[in-house]
């Protein structure tokens, strides 16, 4: 496929317009100029539209705006993920920002990658960093490394805000988000570990090339609840157990042990009894992982139910 541009630079919005200008002003001083930035806008309410609209009167790039009901970022990222017109896909929240040579130092990372090899690696993944200083995650065991998410997790205990950098967009094509879950928010991780299983690699690089900020007010797709969000969650401790645990348990048993308990917990709350939780894990060892880690979920889903009582139900519940 031929594609427009080297890099898409996606944001995915929800009523955050008073924050929009952190990703519009890093992008207006990127020192690589060929990119587009796609925004798909959740269902805001606030005037993310009519500020777009400015930008793309007056931006030096190509700016595309496409509005959808809210459904969710895992939605809103899969309809960017299909529209874009860039070679790498870059992910910038509607809250943060990214250094001005991010783009050029992404795309010099992943020409440092051989090209016979490229077909291998899925993206150029590096740091983040606090928009008050400091990073926003524990560095990477080398400089560079090739590697991919399982092991820097497992093996490498790299703990964070991690995943940050420019992937492939043909390769993101091949494992989109689940649209059929009950829920407006599914972790990331979810599409991210599936492409590590699947073998592919990423350039890790030490370098902080994306900038967070953790504001007590922001309006977030992320924000999570235990009930509200349970379908996701349940499906993500489900893929860790059918698919990581082999691997990766004596890594982290502690780790995947815990996702046991809360794959057990969120399935109570999506309505998953204890015949259809046994039915959805493929691998024996998860069955007994799950099994020993049943009294605690069931437990934890109670202590829910009391705390969040005032949560409703998933619909269909």
């Amino acid at each position: 496929m031929v594609y427009k541009f080297t890099f898409t630079v996606f944001t995915p919005a929800f009523n955050n317009a008073h924050k929009l200008s952190r990703a519009y002003e890093s992008l207006k001083v990127q020192t690589f100029k060929d990119f587009e930035w796609l925004i798909v806008d959740d269902g805001s309410t606030d005037n993310t539209a009519e500020l777009i609209k400015k930008y793309q009167d007056e931006s030096p790039f190509s700016i595309h705006y496409m509005r959808q009901e809210n459904r969710g970022k895992h939605i809103a990222t899969n309809t960017g993920v299909e529209k874009a017109q860039g070679e790498f896909f870059v992910i910038v929240d509607s809250d943060d920002s990214l250094p001005s040579n991010a783009l050029q130092r992404y795309k010099y990372y992943w020409d440092s990658i051989p090209i016979d090899q490229r077909y291998r690696y899925f993206q150029v993944t590096a740091l983040a960093m606090f928009s008050t200083g400091g990073l926003a995650t524990n560095k990477y065991p080398l400089d560079i490394i090739d590697s991919n998410t399982l092991e820097m997790i497992y093996k490498y205990k790299i703990k964070g805000s991690t995943g940050h950098g420019c992937a492939r967009t043909e390769i993101l094509r091949m494992f989109p988000y689940p649209t059929d879950l009950r829920t407006k928010f599914v972790p990331e991780g979810l599409v991210i570990h599936a492409i590590a299983q699947a073998g592919f690699l990423e350039r890790c690089v030490n370098e902080g090339l994306y900038i967070f900020y953790d504001d007590q007010d922001t309006h977030r797709l992320t924000k999570q609840s235990p009930i509200k969000f349970a379908d996701s969650h349940a499906l993500w401790h489900q893929f860790i157990l059918n698919y990581e645990i082999k691997k990766w348990f004596c890594y982290a048993p502690i780790k995947i042990s815990e996702s046991s308990v809360h794959y057990s917990r969120f399935s109570f709350h999506s309505g998953s009894g204890l015949l259809q939780q046994y039915k959805a894990l493929d691998d024996i060892y998860a069955k007994i992982l799950w099994l020993i880690g049943l009294p605690i979920g069931f437990s934890v889903y109670i202590k829910d139910m009391i705390v969040y009582k005032k949560e409703k139900p998933l619909p269909g519940l």
